[in-house]
């Protein structure tokens, strides 16, 4: 029998080589095949296969009972969150088809919409939101109930009381920002330094964004927890195109894009 040290990164290195030999010998002896890395926030080898996008291992090494919900100790991220910070859709896909908890959140409370947004992984987004409604569907839920079990989703807060958005816009994920808010992300929300999305973008400068969050109806009255508004933020900066873009959609206003 080929022996190995017992080690995540072994037992990785066997599931990616398709050796259900050493797994099969791992498990008779009843060793641990989600065995902590300890080098690495105690990640075990599924931690590492899903977060590197391995579907192939990810298979074998939950075939040979790699707990789907096991946490690092990092910010106790589970597999399925480092799939959707990654963007390995297919992998997020079977570790959800095989039981994994995408509803489970992290030791700072954030969900796979918050890893996915502030990653800027608009794919991870857009399956998220098929998976709630059709879920919900599913359980014959009317369409509106399941429109604002979405909407609570994607407005859940991280321990800084950030949603989705605040993260996505932070990033400069545009892309990311805009499918939140055509699926409901609350545009005028504070996180727990009284920013908003559209504080977030004026301050770093994203026009664009500005741009989108304004066409979506974001408050630019609203004052942070220094008492500034957007205005005052882009007048301090100097930043001309924000300046700009302000005065705009206060003289005409700012239409959503069909």
């Amino acid at each position: 029998m080929f022996e190995i040290e017992v080690s995540a990164t072994n037992i990785l290195k066997a599931a990616r080589c398709g050796r259900r030999d050493v797994l099969a010998d791992l498990v008779n002896k009843r060793l641990d095949i989600d065995f902590p890395d300890k080098s690495d926030y105690s990640k075990s080898a599924l931690h590492k296969a899903a977060e590197g996008g391995d579907i192939d291992a990810v298979k074998l090494l939950i075939s040979y009972g790699a707990d789907l919900n096991y946490r690092d100790t990092l910010f106790r991220a589970t597999p399925l969150l480092l799939a959707a910070s990654s963007g390995k859709l297919d992998v997020l896909e079977l570790l959800v088809k095989r039981g994994g908890d995408v509803d489970i959140k992290d030791a700072w409370r954030r969900s796979p919409w918050h890893w996915a947004a502030v990653n800027g992984h608009t794919h991870i987004i857009n399956w998220l939101f098929k998976y709630y409604s059709n879920l919900k569907k599913r359980q014959n839920i009317n369409e509106q109930k399941v429109i604002e079990y979405i909407a609570d989703e994607i407005n859940s807060r991280d321990w800084k009381k950030r949603t989705s958005l605040h993260l996505a816009v932070q990033g400069a994920h545009e892309d990311a920002s805009k499918v939140l808010l055509q699926y409901g992300a609350e545009v005028n929300c504070y996180d727990l330094e009284r920013n908003t999305p559209l504080h977030i973008a004026a301050r770093k400068g994203y026009n664009e964004i500005v741009k989108q969050l304004l066409q979506y109806k974001a408050d630019e009255t609203l004052t942070d927890r220094a008492g500034k508004t957007v205005m005052e933020i882009a007048e301090e900066r100097n930043d001309i195109d924000i300046i700009r873009i302000l005065n705009l959609a206060r003289t005409t206003g700012l239409a959503v894009p069909q």
